[in-house]
């Protein structure tokens, strides 16, 4: 997923589209110049003629930034340049009398522009599928994805590849600060909350929003033991990031419960233990991490 907010990565969308817009009319009207043998734009006949098109100028000008290291995007420069190169091949042909463009150079450039729509195409699925996971407040991922998420990590730990650990996250006294400073700052303590988690977060674990101002943690190829110290050192980095309310820093602390993703016991039921972890952690004073155990104690409430 790229490291950019909802609001940043609808607009990715909205230039990719344009992109391939763009490079939909490229492709008709060279079709119209090679079929009816018409004068080519000079551009495409020019060394560097990847950069010139509209395509090309968005590519390499007006692309967002954050594109730029993902390796569709990355792997989208080199059909595009070789398909320019044949390009030219296929115009100097059509501009002599009596030449005709052979089979196997068409065929070169059509299976290249196939190439190139399809990592087109891939890479605005896969924002798609960013957008419609993300939680736009937060820009977490959103429940619809998490279950399927812990479902492979679930498979990995059954076949002995690996372990996986979850944690449910709480942020403390978070109804004392809708009701005293009302929810448009409820909403900024969740984000900024969510923020700090996120850029604190090793780079393959995975945060999502699990209602209101919980959110759970999936902690890949990591033990109960180890999740325990993760969540902790997560716990005092929310402690020590004061979030600014109505121009005052003010201390936000999060409780958090740890469970194991299990083989043997279902992904909701890890997430009731992680739960019942959590709620114990409030009982117990707040802004503190439990490790689930099946003691008489530690049970999971309706609601806190």
């Amino acid at each position: 997923m790229l490291d950019v907010d909802h609001k940043e990565l609808d607009g990715i969308l909205i230039q990719i589209d344009q992109a391939i817009d763009n490079h939909d009319q490229w492709c008709a009207q060279l079709s119209r110049t090679l079929i009816c043998k018409l004068p080519p734009d000079q551009r495409d006949l020019e060394k560097g003629a990847h950069k010139l098109c509209r395509f090309g100028q968005w590519y390499y000008q007006y692309s967002n930034p954050a594109l730029r290291s993902h390796p569709t995007f990355a792997a989208i420069e080199h059909e595009h340049e070789l398909l320019h190169e044949q390009v030219s091949k296929l115009l100097n042909v059509s501009m002599v009398e009596y030449q005709h463009i052979d089979v196997r150079s068409f065929d070169e450039f059509a299976n290249t522009l196939q190439r190139m729509r399809l990592q087109l195409f891939s890479l605005k699925h896969e924002i798609e599928g960013d957008l419609n996971n993300l939680d736009p407040l937060t820009n977490t991922y959103n429940r619809y994805g998490m279950l399927a998420m812990l479902r492979e990590q679930q498979e990995l730990v059954a076949r002995g590849v690996s372990s996986c650990s979850l944690a449910m996250v709480d942020i403390d006294f978070f109804k004392q600060v809708n009701d005293q400073y009302g929810h448009r700052m409820g909403d900024r303590v969740l984000a900024s909350i969510a923020s700090i988690l996120l850029k604190s977060q090793r780079p393959y674990d995975k945060l999502f929003r699990y209602g209101g101002e919980e959110f759970v943690a999936m902690f890949p190829n990591t033990t109960v033991e180890a999740a325990l110290l993760i969540a902790e050192r997560l716990r005092i980095i929310v402690e020590e990031n004061h979030v600014e309310i109505e121009r005052l820093p003010v201390r936000i602390t999060i409780s958090m419960g740890i469970s194991a993703i299990d083989a043997n016991t279902s992904v909701e039921n890890s997430i009731e233990q992680a739960d019942a972890a959590m709620y114990a952690a409030k009982q117990s004073g707040r802004n503190q991490v439990k490790l689930w155990s099946p003691s008489p104690g530690m049970t999971c409430p309706p609601e806190f």
